[in-house]
């Protein structure tokens, strides 16, 4: 009953507590959440053993050893189904409405004994089937209802399109519709990766630096290395009669979801669906350019930002390859920006830096440009949607060689000493707090 409960007002407390704060929040939504069902299952192994040792199966250990081991077992056998059937295949909702389904299911054949129970059973029993009851109802709306219409006090329109689950996370696929303006939305974890016009162009300015930068610092580039997909907007627009082009992305429903609802071609340019950093570390150095987007949610994952990846990327670019790097920085963290500045710069003798001071944002992107060599430039414009000139304008400006003696003393990251959750953990919070309330409470829920 408590785990259907839970999953059922999550999505409704969640974003409240959120907006309280964001670590307090979390720790008051995992007790509302699984403090109950906690109790109440740890509370099951001394009435196991009290059972054993009524069918006169217990030995000397009073039968504490074969509850223990069947409770371990389930444990282990717990652990690898949610983590490679309920993850993979189901939302966190449908994973617990799965998990209370089961619960009540075993306390079913207690219908057997329904003359011979106390009151207190029987209505223990009668809670049982009514979790059953409510654990199917929602499974069946949760699983036969995945695209939403959801409509805001404001007349803003939201549109859930495709919803997708795997271990590499949530992705799902909005239409953001208000009067005569759309945007469609890619969403991993409930976080804003990528937002398109119905025209096909993005509507995020990081998508345009990225291609201005590639123009500008990679004028003799023939052959392209993309180490993410996300939508597939930045790749696409390098056309494959142009440039030879591979694609790296570690979730398969990225690349299904880019060529469904984005328009992503993949019939001229190679996808590898395989982690970045396997596949850099076999690269055999072809690549004249290379783009670095590998974000995961609020950030990129910390073993994809260090000195021996950032070694592996330059080997799998020629002798002149450009790197173009999209990263978060925030204004109140220089520390944060130092370490992956001191860690790219690791790796390539020279590097470029990328941000726009007028971004009002506290959290906003910024970008690196790596080479060998100080790379040529090329003044060459990209086409980009009016609202988005002056951004680009103020990013392509920005631009500074970095000077390494801003960050001596800091230790570049390393396989073997990566801190970097630790360093951005700030960071990430104001980007957790900064998106907050962008989207409708459900469209959160994962």
């Amino acid at each position: 009953m408590a785990l259907s409960l839970s999953a059922y007002t999550y999505p409704f407390i969640f974003p409240v507590l959120m907006g309280i704060h964001l670590v307090a929040g979390s720790l008051a939504a995992s007790v509302i959440l699984m403090a109950v069902p906690l109790v109440l299952f740890s509370a099951l192994n001394p009435i196991a053993m009290v059972l054993v040792r009524s069918n006169e199966v217990a030995k000397g250990d009073a039968g504490a050893g074969l509850v223990f081991f069947v409770s371990t077992l389930g444990s282990v056998l717990g652990v690898i189904a949610t983590a490679f059937l309920l993850i993979p295949l189901f939302s966190n909702t449908a994973g617990l409405l799965a998990y209370a389904l089961v619960a009540a299911l075993t306390s079913l054949p207690g219908l057997w004994q329904l003359d011979r129970m106390r009151d207190k059973a029987r209505r223990a029993l009668s809670c049982s089937v009514v979790a059953l009851v409510l654990s199917i109802g929602l499974l069946v709306l949760e699983l036969g209802f995945p695209k939403v219409r959801f409509v805001t006090a404001e007349g803003i329109v939201w549109n859930l399109m495709e919803e997708r689950h795997s271990i590499f996370g949530t992705i799902k696929v909005v239409d953001r519709v208000d009067g005569d303006n759309s945007v469609r939305m890619y969403l991993t974890d409930g976080l804003i990766q990528d937002m398109v016009l119905p025209d096909g162009r993005s509507a995020v300015v990081f998508t345009y630096a990225i291609s201005a930068l590639l123009n500008q610092y990679a004028t003799d580039a023939r052959s392209l290395l993309f180490l993410g997909l996300g939508a597939g907007v930045v790749s696409q627009s390098f056309p494959a009669q142009s440039y030879r082009t591979d694609i790296v992305e570690i979730n398969p429903n990225s690349l299904d979801i880019a060529k469904r609802h984005f328009g992503f071609d993949d019939s001229d340019r190679k996808v590898h669906v395989q982690d970045a950093r396997t596949f850099v570390k076999s690269c055999d150095g072809r690549y004249d350019a290379i783009v670095v987007d590998l974000f995961h949610g609020d950030g990129v994952p910390d073993y994809l930002l260090s000195r021996e990846f950032f070694e592996q990327i330059r080997r799998c670019g020629t002798d002149g390859v450009v790197v173009v790097m999209n990263l978060l920085i925030d204004k109140q963290d220089q520390r944060t920006k130092d370490v992956i500045l001191a860690t790219v710069a690791s790796a390539f003798p020279e590097v470029g830096f990328f941000s726009d001071p007028d971004d009002p944002a506290d959290v906003r992107n910024a970008f690196i440009v790596a080479s060998n060599y100080p790379p040529p430039y090329s003044n060459v414009g990209v086409a980009v949607p009016a609202f988005l000139e002056v951004g680009l304008k103020g990013v392509l400006r920005s631009g500074r060689r970095v000077d390494r003696t801003d960050f001596v003393g800091t230790l570049p990251l390393s396989d073997d000493h990566n801190t970097y959750s630790i360093v951005s953990a700030g960071m990430n919070m104001r980007v957790r707090k900064m998106l907050q309330g962008l989207l409708p409470a459900y469209l959160y829920k994962s």
